[in-house]
Order: C-alpha cells, then sequence, then structure tokens
C-alpha cells in the first residue's frame, strides 16, 4: 500500500481576482498561497476527504470541501509529480498537473476528484487551497 499524506492548507498568492482559477497556489512548497493576493473576508475552512492509502498505480476518489463564502475557488496539486490529479467535479480543470476551478463554484461547498497513485512505493502529499469569494471581481474581500 502507498501512504498518502492529506494536507489542506488555507491560502492565497500574488495573483489578479480570476473566476476561472489560477495554479501554482496550492501551499505545495516553495510556491506560496492565496493569502499574498486575497484578503478580507472570513477565512474558510478546508479538507480533504478520500483514502490515505493506495496501492502502486491505483486510483482513489477524493473530495475537498470548503466551507465559507457564497461561493469559491480551488487549487490542488500532489507532491509527487507521477501522481496523476483528474476532475470528477465538471468545474475542475486540469493545467500543469493541478486541478483548479473552472468559474466560481457555487451551489456546493465541495468537488471530487480521482488521483492515481505513482506505479512505484511511496507517500504522496495531496496540496490544496480554498478560497471564499464574494464574487466581485476583486482580490479583497475573498480569503
Amino acid at each position: 500500500m502507498r501512504p498518502l499524506s492529506l494536507v489542506a492548507c488555507l491560502a492565497a498568492s500574488t495573483a489578479l481576482a480570476n473566476a476561472s482559477g489560477v495554479v501554482g497556489y496550492s501551499g505545495k512548497p516553495p510556491v506560496s498561497d492565496c493569502n499574498g493576493c486575497h484578503n478580507g473576508g472570513n477565512a474558510p475552512t478546508v479538507s480533504f476527504s478520500g483514502p490515505t492509502t493506495l496501492g502502486a498505480g491505483a486510483t482513489g476518489t477524493y473530495t475537498f470541501t470548503v466551507n465559507g463564502g457564497g461561493g469559491f475557488g480551488v487549487d490542488i496539486a500532489a507532491s509527487d509529480p507521477s501522481a496523476s490529479l483528474n476532475p470528477v467535479s465538471t468545474t475542475l480543470g486540469v493545467a500543469f498537473g493541478e486541478l483548479h476551478q473552472k468559474a466560481r463554484i457555487t451551489g456546493t461547498t465541495s468537488v471530487q476528484f480521482s488521483l492515481t497513485a505513482p506505479p512505484f512505493a511511496g507517500t504522496v502529499t495531496l496540496y490544496g487551497t480554498g478560497n471564499a469569494v464574494n464574487g466581485d471581481g476583486n482580490t479583497g474581500g475573498a480569503r
């Protein structure tokens, strides 16, 4: 079995408000998170749920939940580039191996995705940021 570390990070970094999402702000080292750009409002809580171990090459389905705000954005990354992240929720897209929202997500508090473990034993850590937004297109009031 392949251990899987689940890390939920709350964050944001220097980028303009972008309803279609950005990658590179998941909190995965050495990159920042969303708080460098977004401020104000109440910070959301975020969490992952899903299997904590997968066999080499196995696929598991995960849920990333963001609580707080009238809508939200996400950036999800895996520590190992040979792990494959794929959207299950139609609101998610993939760019540079990371998952991001295609547009501001409303009407739900969570998104689903799958992770296919690398074909060899080891540990993979998931990183995720959730940005609760008010939908005005500005970086203030979103956190």
